[in-house]
């Protein structure tokens, strides 16, 4: 079975991604690879960075846990080391084209909920909510507030993603939360760290395999549709770099300047592996105190005098 067409430029370049790593690399993940000193950051090596970032996330996954919710599953790749290890799995898949390769791969072994997470209604609780490169894509209170309702008592929650640094400037790289945002989400929503590590040198050579693409396939080949282009259309050419010239200057910036690194990586993200448990009780409301109090007053006592 064919998957859906994508719906919008998202899934699309998903899609797009996601046939490109299968055909240059044979791997179906679309998450960061984990590069050691012994494996070079190329394009040969992706597949073998990604099954250690796997391996390295599945670590952190209780052996003794029997349930799992993986939020925003990807084509399945880290399900099915779920599963291999034992695990009973449940996927969550805003994506039609990313859900549809999920079930192309493991079929009725998994439950598939084909939804965004914040919107997910299920009755289930689950020793583990694991995010892997999709708490970024969610509002963080509500992440962190509706994965505490699925936890089952002494359950924990497993996060794999980079947040925003403090660094100055704008970096060319988007997404992700503001790590100093963290602390205090977790303090409102009853959660406290477990475990944590900051894995951001060991993801960041991803990007040289990235830029090394650009530099080799993605930029020559744009250069070359371009003066085909220019060649053949020169009138429908330049209307079309006048009309799109905005949208055109932005994807030069993002993706063909050569600015997405492992230094800029670096330098705007934080990449971290963080293992969360429930508090015996969510935090009550801060009460006021003190003159706060008077004041909640004072319109009742100018009526009564």
């Amino acid at each position: 079975m064919k998957p859906p067409a994508a719906s919008d430029t998202r899934e699309l370049g998903l899609e797009l991604g996601l046939l490109a790593l299968r055909y240059f690399a044979g791997t179906d993940a679309l998450h960061y690879g984990l590069w050691d000193e012994d494996l070079t950051p190329c394009l040969a090596n992706i597949a073998e960075a990604q099954r250690r970032y796997t391996e390295f996330l599945l670590d952190h996954v209780p052996l003794a846990a029997r349930s799992v919710l993986d939020v925003g599953c990807g084509a399945g790749v880290v399900a099915q080391r779920l599963l291999e290890r034992g695990h009973e799995v449940t996927c969550v898949s805003p994506s039609a084209v990313l859900a549809a390769r999920t079930r192309e791969r493991l079929g009725s072994a998994v439950t598939l909920h084909e939804c965004r997470f914040e919107h997910l209604h299920t009755e289930a609780r689950f020793d583990v909510v694991l995010f892997s490169e999709s708490f970024q894509y969610i509002p963080m209170e509500r992440a962190l507030s509706h994965a505490r309702t699925l936890l089952r008592p002494g359950g924990c929650i497993v996060i794999c993603d980079f947040f925003k640094t403090e660094a100055e400037g704008k970096g060319p790289m988007g997404g992700g939360h503001r790590y100093r945002h963290f602390a205090p989400a977790l303090e409102n929503n009853g959660l406290r760290v477990r475990h944590e590590v900051d894995i951001t040198a060991r993801v960041a050579p991803t990007m040289a395999v990235y830029e090394a693409l650009r530099a080799e396939l993605a930029g020559p080949a744009a250069e070359l549709l371009g003066r085909y282009a220019r060649a053949h259309y020169p009138r429908l050419s330049r209307w079309g770099a006048w009309l799109m010239r905005r949208r055109l200057n932005r994807l030069q910036r993002k993706y063909l300047s050569g600015a997405r690194n492992p230094e800029a990586f670096c330098r705007w993200k934080s990449y971290r592996l963080i293992v969360l448990s429930a508090q015996a009780t969510r935090p009550e409301p801060a009460q006021p105190r003190g003159r706060g109090r008077v004041m909640t007053w004072w319109p009742l006592a100018v009526c009564l005098v």
